[in-house]
């Protein structure tokens, strides 16, 4: 039989070398995507090929099912969609409607496979333990995808302003307030002096508009100085409200949650405004942490549940440490004001399925039809540059595994849906049954860098002008150092991006539990809730997927629970001998979250501490199928440290931003890149970064897709 890995893919007389894609995450499908986008790809072209390692597309975001514990969905963290990833979501509307699934299918649709979430829940710590304030956002009827403009600066500051006006409206009549207390406070200069001496809702509205017949007529240095008058105005009659009502901690919740919202709101804006970003943009910002620069500009609770989300959203940790939390505030800003005042239909989306088989499926099979090739098994180890021409000569990579077909058929259906399996197809690997029970034996999985080596292991080359023309590199940060040496030697741009742009480690842990959430004690609807006890941060009800996984009656699983956030880094990785270091890792999580839930459990479900005892944990609530008792029934649950070097999380900290590599231009002419380690215009890690970096890099390649939302967003 024909060996795959050999022919590279490379049909018999094929006159175009094509192009090539390095990587199976994100960044490397949208890549192909926006390739496969152009109706004339394959007379340009010849083809599309797509190398990845390991046996399953996703990167970060891929998913598994354990046929060993009823087909459960098995995350690398936790993954939720926010409502401004237009260009993630046209995407993926444009997959589902491309398949054309039957109705009776599973997942038929986008809208099957995504629903609204709008109650947030953020958690804050208090001397008496932990409580959580639940925030509902408005819905809107707008469908995330169907594309749009995104608004102007001067807009975001109104929009900003809008709330902070309404607000006052609002609250006077609900909470009383007596505005006489900011008699003194009310003077504008210029056009915008007040004749009241009582700083009213409807007089703050009143010069509002003022200034925004301001910017309607050009008139650009008092719109400046009007809106800075505003904004010190507004702020100081929030410290007054503070201060009136006294202790911070006597203040109503909602109340407090109102005003602090506020403040932060005009503390923004206050620092758009005098730092100028309507002519810098946002980048330039990046040079402070944003707690720095918010209290630069007044902000004096920097511990405010907003502030602190943000953090935890980004896992913004040097080293997976919650000391060292570092994140650019341009990066900061620019994505608060597009998760609050962009989003479409509601501010998050959850998948009603895992990642793997609600994302990375649709696309698999989608990029198949267009006439896409996937090479699995392969591991890419070294970029060669030819200096002569700055071009990549040469992708040198491992095949890890002969196949004993001339493909192979990744997925495997789970009561009639498209998934990832655990595991590799060992019956599709030659001599399979040996690799597995070899890796089994070291606790380790395939793929990773920890693994020992395999005896059908084989080197292979790719090289240009035979293989490919164009090359994507669409390789996870983590993984970049080894493989992008000679990058770096010939290009300062790339020593200083892969020195500076950094990455971190999180875990995740999930739970099935006999236990409903309100069996469990949680007051409010069902959560994404974040800023909760280090290091398990955030915490998401996901039962509704239990209906795609296999649970039995007998099992009463009730609760699904996700948790994630950031892993500590002690001490250096072990060495690629020590082939058992990635089970000792998750052993580390495993103990982790057993102290955790022992802690912090009760603030999240207070059914589950145990009678009679302050701290504890009531463990017969977790779902075991192997009927183990105490603490050993967390043995049964899912736990993860993303250790692989593929899986590490990348950094927007202070000060590199501009370090950051554009997709369309790597300083090497055959060269182009996908990730979200690059500048997209978002600058994080995230779904939408991370696809737009993708169709940056098709669009420099072929001019597909034209358009990309948020590009060059401030």
């Amino acid at each position: 039989m024909k060996d795959f890995g050999e022919n590279l893919g490379k049909k018999q007389g094929e006159e175009k070398p094509g192009i090539v894609i390095l990587g199976g995450g994100l960044g490397a499908v949208s890549a192909a995507y926006g390739l496969t986008l152009d109706p004339n790809w394959k007379e340009k072209y010849g083809s599309i090929r797509i190398y990845t390692m390991g046996w399953r597309l996703g990167g970060k975001g891929a998913s598994s099912r354990n046929p060993d514990a009823r087909q459960r969905i098995e995350e690398h963290g936790l993954h939720v969609w926010m409502g401004f990833y237009e260009n993630a979501f046209k995407m993926i509307r444009a997959c589902y409607e491309e398949l054309e699934r039957p109705a009776n299918a599973q997942l038929p649709t986008w809208e099957d496979a995504f629903k609204k979430h709008s109650p947030i829940a953020l958690a804050q710590s208090e001397s008496q333990g932990w409580k959580f304030l639940e925030n509902l956002f408005p819905e809107n009827e707008e469908l995330p995808g169907d594309g749009f403009e995104l608004p102007s600066l001067w807009s975001y500051v109104e929009m900003l302003l809008e709330w902070v006006v309404q607000s006052f409206i609002d609250s006077e009549s609900k909470y009383q307030f007596d505005f006489s207390l900011f008699k003194g406070c009310n003077r504008l200069s210029g056009k915008l002096a007040m004749a009241s001496h009582r700083l009213q809702g409807i007089t703050l509205r009143r010069a509002f508009q003022i200034l925004k017949g301001f910017r309607e007529t050009g008139l650009e240095t008092a719109l400046l100085h009007g809106y800075g008058a505003l904004l010190a105005t507004l702020h100081g009659m929030i410290l007054r409200l503070l201060e009136y009502w006294g202790d911070w901690d006597d203040l109503d919740d909602e109340l407090k949650n109102t005003l602090s919202l506020m403040n932060l709101a005009v503390v923004l804006a206050r620092g758009i405004v005098s730092d100028d970003v309507f002519r810098e943009g946002f980048d330039p910002l990046d040079r402070y942490d944003f707690r720095d620069w918010l209290k630069k500009h007044g902000l004096q609770d920097l511990d405010h549940p907003a502030v602190k989300g943000m953090y935890s959203l980004l896992f913004s940790y040097i080293d997976g440490d919650p000391e060292q939390a570092k994140l650019g505030a341009g990066v900061a800003t620019r994505f608060l004001l597009r998760m609050g005042f962009t989003y479409k239909g509601s501010i998050f989306w959850k998948m009603q399925a895992g990642m793997g088989e609600t994302v990375f499926t649709p696309i698999y099979e989608v990029l198949k039809k267009r006439g896409v090739t996937f090479h699995f098994f392969h591991r890419v180890t070294n970029l060669v540059v030819d200096p002569a021409t700055q071009r990549i000569s040469k992708v040198e990579l491992t095949k890890q595994a002969s196949l004993l077909n001339d493909s192979y058929q990744p997925l495997v259906d789970v009561h009639g849906l498209p998934c990832w399996p655990l595991t590799p197809h060992w019956d599709q690997l030659k001599d399979g049954d040996e690799l597995r029970l070899l890796l089994k034996k070291h606790k380790v999985r395939f793929g990773s860098k920890w693994a020992p080596a395999w005896k059908d292991e084989t080197p292979v080359e790719l090289v240009y002008g035979k293989d490919y023309e164009q090359l994507v590199l669409g390789i996870s940060l983590g993984a970049l150092p080894p493989i992008c040496q000679e990058l770096s030697q010939h290009s300062v741009k790339w020593r200083d991006m892969l020195r500076g742009v950094r990455t971190n480690r999180i875990q995740a842990l999930q739970l099935w539990m006999n236990k409903s959430l309100e069996e469990l004690g949680w007051p409010f609807l069902p959560p994404v809730a974040t800023n909760f006890a280090e290091p398990l941060n955030t915490y998401a009800d996901m039962s509704h997927l239990s209906k795609q996984e296999e649970w039995l009656a007998s099992d009463e699983m009730k609760h699904i629970a996700y948790f994630c956030g950031p892993m500590k880094i002690k001490g250096h990785p072990k060495p690629p001998q020590a082939h058992s270091y990635p089970y000792e890792q998750n052993q580390e999580v495993r103990d982790t979250s057993i102290a955790w839930l022992k802690e912090y459990g009760q603030y999240l479900w207070p059914t589950t501490l145990p009678d009679h005892q302050r701290k504890g944990f009531d463990w017969d609530c977790l779902v075991d199928l192997a009927h183990l008792q105490g603490e050993d029934r967390i043995n049964s649950q899912y736990y993860h440290a993303n250790v692989e070097p593929s899986d590490r999380y990348v950094l927007a900290t202070p000060g590199t931003t501009s370090l950051r590599l554009d997709p369309e231009n790597s300083y090497f002419r055959n060269l182009y890149l996908a990730g979200d380690w690059t500048m997209t215009g978002l600058n994080c890690g995230c779904v939408e970064s991370t696809v737009m970096s993708g169709l940056r890099a098709s669009r420099a390649i072929c001019g597909f897709p034209s358009r990309i939302v948020g590009e060059s967003d401030f």
